[in-house]
């Protein structure tokens, strides 16, 4: 390949811009089905589920790995597999550790009605306050920047409010408590996307991100899903025009170079 396509193939790929895939991924009981959404159906998320009130003395619940991930468009390379697990961070009691796929006890099945969560109340094992529930996730790429976004409300008659915060950095705190809304909807109403927080997260050298859900009020907490976006950072301006500038120098030497063959 000549220095001119070279350069030119450099500036299309620095020219693709920032560039994301993403982990969809609703959450439930163990029957709760893909494809669901927030908006409704949609091929895309993929089915994390867990024990409701889960008998096992250890306080983690299962672990899924949902193989072959590609988080490769416009720039991020391979495929990963990627380990999904939450866990009850405060608790022993299996009356607390929750998990719904059908939250209204209606005819349907969806997204928003399907959680994994706390029972925080006292009588239920939990400590009544202040307690946590933890997503671990791992095999993704080192030290990579994310855009996560936590779906999060309650189907039925719960509301509570929550904080998020990154293991180790914290990166959620001007804007919490968040709101997790009972929504109380039927088979004719969906909620919108309303109910979605968006942060940056990285993940750690050793491809790992535990994000950790506190409880500021109520007596049950949930997360309905989450998507997972791997974020390439667009090339700075400068490095750009440096690029632009090498490119048209190229130019400027070749055409130089054809007068004087020319001359000859």
């Amino acid at each position: 390949m000549n220095k001119r396509n070279a350069i030119s193939l450099f500036l299309a790929t620095l020219m693709m811009g920032s560039a994301h895939a993403a982990l969809f991924i609703n959450a439930g009981a163990t029957a709760t089905p893909a494809g669901q959404g927030p908006t409704g159906a949609d091929a895309n998320y993929l089915a994390y589920t867990t024990t409701h009130e889960d008998n096992n003395a250890s306080t983690t619940g299962q672990l899924t790995t949902f193989n072959s991930v590609s988080f490769a468009e416009g720039g991020l390379g391979g495929t990963y597999d990627v380990g999904v697990a939450f866990t009850w961070l405060d608790f022993t009691a299996r009356q607390s550790k929750q998990a719904f796929d059908d939250r209204t006890a209606s005819d349907y099945d969806t997204f928003w009605e399907s959680w994994v969560g706390i029972d925080s109340r006292t009588d239920n094992g939990g400590i009544g306050g202040g307690d946590r529930i933890q997503l671990n996730l791992s095999g993704l790429a080192a030290n990579q920047a994310f855009t996560f976004t936590s779906y999060n409300a309650d189907g039925n008659d719960q509301s509570a409010t929550f904080t998020v915060d990154q293991t180790p950095t914290a990166s959620e705190t001007a804007t919490s408590p968040f709101d997790w809304p009972a929504l109380q909807f039927n088979d004719s109403l969906t909620p919108a996307t309303t109910n979605a927080y968006s942060f940056d997260v990285t993940s750690d050298a050793l491809g790992n991100l535990d994000i950790t859900y506190t409880m500021a009020s109520g007596t049950f907490f949930g997360v309905n899903g989450f998507d997972l976006v791997a974020v390439v950072p667009e090339p700075s301006s400068a490095l750009m025009l440096l690029f632009v500038s090498s490119a048209l120098l190229l130019r400027r030497s070749q055409s130089l170079s054809m007068s004087k063959g020319r001359r000859v």
